[in-house]
């Protein structure tokens, strides 16, 4: 290879020797061959070595750390050693579809103003032949409305312009070492636009991890805390606070089995104050692309909670806090008219939707 490649690909590697060469081949064999492979083996105590050292391309360079320094600082040396274009995260048991790395290159080649796209993909098991499709939201408005409580990015999925990164110094932070991506996506997306190619490029093993099970309270309140700052960052006008920001996490994003509140408190108070963050972002990012998308999707999902707490009384909207669920479906109302009748039609029924039709 003479000169600097279109594409990095970043791996970095710990004891994956029973998956590292199926995700090797399926970034070697790649339609896109102007690319390097960028493979860090973090102190491997497996054979994962003796695999790796058995590649033979001249496209793939390949370091052997001493001792394991951990993900986050094995990642942010693979990103010095890079010297693509673009940066295209891999972990070492996952599966790349073939024409994964020309779809995002034409991509971004062709949206110069996305600086990180990612794609759907497929979770699936070593043990079964299912696998199960997930989606993440496509425009640059959704993903932006979609960090402030969640991750808008596969991680392994994502591909990026290496000038963002180095022009504004951008790399994992050793501080959240389990969920340096979701971290790094807010900071990234203050300089760029985000993407995501509504179609699987990406096969994830999904296997047991003890490790981090047992840490996934801890995780979780750490999400919140990124969340927090996030909100304040993105929508500065809508003030909350970490237990707020972490009770709508539960309510819109699940894990209640490990959430710190009661999931079933303060359902309508919080889906008010989640519609009143939809409408203070969306005056922050007016004329954004996908806006419309992302008012839409969040008051799809205020009026299914909205449906949820309805349920607990005889009939719908038969309930205590009958007014406030009211008033919250007209607050919905006035963020996307369309949504709240199509979306109530489906949940409430015909009553509903001819209430909602009245005030149009």
């Amino acid at each position: 290879m003479t000169g600097s490649p279109d594409v990095s690909v970043l791996i970095s590697v710990y004891n994956e020797e029973p998956y590292v060469e199926e995700a090797i081949e399926s970034i070697l064999t790649q339609t896109y061959d102007d690319f390097e492979l960028v493979v860090i083996d973090d102190g491997s105590t497996d054979g994962t070595r003796a695999r790796l050292r058995n590649v033979d391309d001249p496209r793939m360079k390949y370091v052997e750390n001493d001792r394991n320094v951990g993900f986050v600082r094995t990642l942010n040396q693979g990103l010095d050693m890079c010297s693509g274009k673009y940066v295209a995260r891999m972990d070492a048991d996952d599966v790349a579809r073939r024409d994964r790395i020309e779809k995002q290159v034409r991509f971004l080649e062709s949206h110069p103003e996305v600086g990180i796209v990612g794609s759907y993909w497929e979770n699936f098991a070593d043990e079964t032949e299912s696998t199960q499709l997930v989606t993440v939201p496509e425009t640059d408005a959704e993903i932006r409305w979609n960090v402030l409580l969640h991750c808008p990015f596969g991680h392994p999925t994502v591909l990026l312009r290496r000038r963002v990164l180095e022009d504004k110094d951008l790399r994992y932070s050793p501080h959240y070492s389990e969920i340096e991506d979701y971290e790094l996506w807010p900071r990234v997306l203050k300089h760029t636009q985000g993407a995501n190619i509504p179609e699987p490029l990406l096969a994830h093993r999904v296997h047991e991890d003890s490790r981090y099970q047992q840490n996934l309270v801890d995780l979780l309140r750490e999400h919140d805390k990124i969340a927090l700052r996030t909100i304040r960052e993105y929508v500065p006008e809508f003030e909350t606070t970490q237990e707020e920001v972490s009770r709508l996490r539960v309510l819109v994003g699940g894990s209640e089995e490990f959430a710190p509140y009661d999931p079933r408190e303060r359902t309508v108070e919080l889906v008010e104050r989640y519609l009143e963050l939809l409408g203070e972002f969306a005056e922050t990012h007016r004329g954004g692309a996908g806006l419309d998308a992302a008012k839409r999707t969040g008051v799809e999902t205020a009026v299914s909670l909205l449906f949820n707490e309805s349920v607990k009384g005889t009939s719908p909207l038969d309930v205590g806090n009958h007014l406030r669920v009211s008033n919250a479906l007209a607050r919905a109302m006035e963020l996307h008219p369309q949504a709240t009748i199509e979306e109530t039609s489906a949940t409430f029924g015909s009553t509903v939707k001819r209430r909602i039709e009245d005030r149009l």
